[in-house]
């Protein structure tokens, strides 16, 4: 209910209005991320660790995308808690796994073998999100938080320490990391110009498969965390919210999924597979897996139906 929204107590229009965004905006996500699994599980886009990061990644904004659509300006209680909890631990995971990429990325210029992360990926981007997900209980500071349940706004100290520290730390890293990257991916194509060797050709491939499509991730979520951050920083320092601010940070806070969901639609290579042909196809293969293509001539030249040629070939 509104009148439990602590980011605007005196005009609760301006919490509808938010929570109407907040809904609307996850459910985009929401979708997008649902539209990502189909691809994914059609085109079985997941024999290869860099699509599974792609995957995990999904599931994690999808879960995160519900956590905001549910979510709502509650009193502090258990219900309230319990969506704390839910959100903070689904933010928790999508950062993680926003952050296994970005290592997956730096292995895979450094030529490691990454597949034997994947376990590790999991510990982490899972087990850290409960551990940091539940101590905010220790000292009972889940409640209502402007238009959803989080940590409340007179609890600054939990909230730097438990999320927007290690997020701007987090984020710093992943920043300067993909700076690195990205520059060492040019630097790198431009010493290939002009030369070919089997080495070089396998490094090409490797930088085309397992680097390229995991870029534009980390990029997104830097983005769009942006302004959550500024306006967290912003409420730290003063007890009068901003509207235009406010209402951009629940914005971005669940647009994830839907970002993610144009980026992998226009990627090169599956937007080749985006046409009615290939959807077809696919959908054949995976409704009849054993359904084998045959290709038979078509022009009458190559066949000859004759009953005394047919003799003389047995």
């Amino acid at each position: 209910m509104a009148k439990y929204c602590t980011a605007f107590p005196d005009d609760f229009s301006k919490c509808e209005t938010l929570i109407i965004a907040k809904r609307a905006v996850a459910s985009l996500s929401l979708i997008g991320c649902i539209f990502m699994l189909f691809l994914i599980w059609l085109f079985k886009k997941y024999q290869y660790l860099t699509e599974r990061l792609i995957f995990y990644l999904t599931i994690a904004a999808l879960l995160d995308s519900v956590a905001y659509i549910v979510g709502g300006v509650r009193e502090d209680g258990p219900q309230c808690e319990f969506e704390a909890f839910f959100l903070s631990f689904f933010d928790w995971s999508v950062l993680l796994w926003v952050l296994c990429i970005v290592f997956n990325l730096y292995f895979n210029l450094r030529m490691m073998k990454t597949d034997r992360f994947e376990k590790f990926y999991h510990v982490i981007c899972w087990g850290l999100a409960s551990v940091m997900s539940v101590l905010p209980f220790i000292s009972d500071v889940y409640g209502p938080s402007g238009v959803w349940c989080w940590i409340g706004s007179e609890y600054t100290v939990w909230r730097f320490a438990t999320w927007y520290v290690p997020l701007f730390l987090l984020i710093c890293l992943m920043f300067g990391m993909y700076l690195y990257i990205r520059v060492t991916v040019q630097k790198t194509v431009r010493t290939w110009e002009g030369f070919y060797d089997p080495d070089t050709e396998r490094k090409r491939q490797m930088m085309s498969e397992e680097i390229k499509p995991l870029v534009i991730y980390p990029f997104i979520y830097l983005g769009l965390s942006l302004f959550p951050l500024i306006d967290r920083i912003e409420n730290a320092f003063s007890h009068h919210a901003v509207f235009w601010l406010v209402l951009i940070h629940v914005i971005c806070s669940p647009l994830l999924g839907a970002c993610n969901a144009i980026a992998y639609a226009v990627d090169r290579e599956m937007l080749s597979r985006l046409n009615w042909q290939s959807i077809r196809t696919a959908w054949q293969t995976r409704n009849n897996p054993s359904a084998v293509i045959r290709e038979y001539p078509t022009y009458p030249g190559n066949i000859d139906n004759s009953e005394d040629t047919l003799h003389a070939n047995l």
